[in-house]
């Protein structure tokens, strides 16, 4: 193990350079992991972790658990205290940053579609985008398709609110919503539109087994075109005089309605 104690080291500018800028993660395949869960779900998937920084205090609390890291070969770096504010952008860091390589979004539809997907369309909030794999992946779905401005798959915030689910369930990126309908239409998948409006059929009174869901942007939803190209809008029934759903909110029920509907 090598020991780094500037913030000027240039491994260290690196870290942080990639923990704010999606442009630079971007142009090198790189991204940063923050915590020991997140490092060890990327380690069980094909994303290749290159090196590790770690504060002592964390080191001598979980030595143990590091071992699968160290059985990969992963190259260990001693960093003192005062460097974690300059890698991480969590306000209490465990003391342990990965230092990762590897695509996480796809650029087509998974072979197996037949436990359903969801569809996002230019969500904005990157929380909302990774607890809505985190659901997806908890429920036991094939994918989640992303579409137009929906942050990055690499963004800290996504994969921290993902909970590992980054790693455990295809992600599939399209550059719009009508292009990622027609694949989806060429495989016979029924699709619906979360969309409120006259039209729109409660879920409680379709099957969603093996279907994909659309969701929109948080603040205006779906474009009305790209619904009416849907089979069918639906909606989840509320009560009276309640405001809709958050986007995190309706695709996690939406994720269950669909998983349960493939067992």
């Amino acid at each position: 193990m090598q020991r780094i104690t500037s913030k000027e080291n240039k491994k260290i500018k690196l870290l942080s350079k990639l923990l704010s800028s999606q442009k630079e993660r971007s142009e090198s395949g790189l991204f940063v992991l923050e915590g020991l869960r997140l490092t060890d779900d990327a380690l069980k998937s094909d994303v290749k972790i290159r090196e590790i920084f770690l504060t002592e205090e964390f080191l001598a609390k979980f030595e143990q658990k590091l071992l699968p890291l160290l059985d990969k070969g992963c190259q260990i770096y001693i960093i003192d205290d005062f460097i974690l504010p300059k890698i991480t952008d969590t306000k209490t860091p465990q003391g342990i940053v990965a230092l990762a390589e590897g695509k996480i979004a796809l650029s087509c539809l998974p072979f197996d579609m037949s436990k359903g997907s969801l569809l996002l369309s230019d969500l904005q909030d990157p929380g909302n985008l990774g607890t809505i794999i985190r659901s997806a992946a908890a429920f036991g779905l094939s994918a989640v398709i992303l579409t137009g401005c929906c942050p990055s798959v690499t963004s800290p915030k996504v994969l921290r609110s993902s909970m590992g689910g980054a790693f455990k369930l295809p992600l599939i990126y399209f550059e719009n919503e009508f292009d990622a309908l027609s694949a989806l239409k060429e495989r016979n998948i029924p699709t619906y539109a979360a969309f409120l409006d006259k039209e729109a059929v409660n879920m409680d009174d379709i099957s969603l087994k093996g279907a994909c869901v659309a969701i929109g942007n948080e603040g205006s939803g779906l474009k009305e075109g790209f619904a009416k190209s849907c089979d069918s809008k639906i909606i989840i029934p509320i009560a009276e005089n309640s405001e809709s759903l958050n986007a995190s909110v309706a695709g996690s029920i939406f994720a269950w309605e669909i998983g349960r509907a493939g067992n």
